[in-house]
């Protein structure tokens, strides 16, 4: 939401005073639009998206600062459906199930 509203703000000011200004530059050239549009492209533009881009900076920061988290362990790893050991059952553990679901 903090990052959302710089671009909305941005997004705004470029439909409702950028977009006309050049509107009125296709009709006719004047250093006075030229300035205004100058003017607003840097300090209601260009001043936001830097702000965005810090806050957007920090907002990753706080996110890849953080330490990973651990696997849980014992009760918790049974209870999360995670093994000890990551390694594949053996072919005569599959075959013991495979017996032991279809008797005969």
């Amino acid at each position: 939401m903090i990052a959302a509203v710089p671009n909305v703000f941005i997004w705004i000011i470029t439909a409702s005073l950028a977009i006309p200004i050049h509107k009125q530059l296709d009709q006719a050239k004047s250093a006075e639009l030229i300035d205004r549009l100058v003017a607003i492209h840097l300090y209601l533009r260009l001043v936001p998206g830097l702000i965005l881009m810090v806050v957007s900076g920090a907002m990753m920061y706080q996110a890849l600062a953080t330490p990973p988290q651990k696997f849980p362990t014992g009760s918790q790893a049974l209870r999360f459906g995670f093994r000890k050991y990551s390694t594949p059952a053996s072919p005569s553990r599959i075959t013991d199930r495979a017996q032991m679901r279809c008797p005969g």
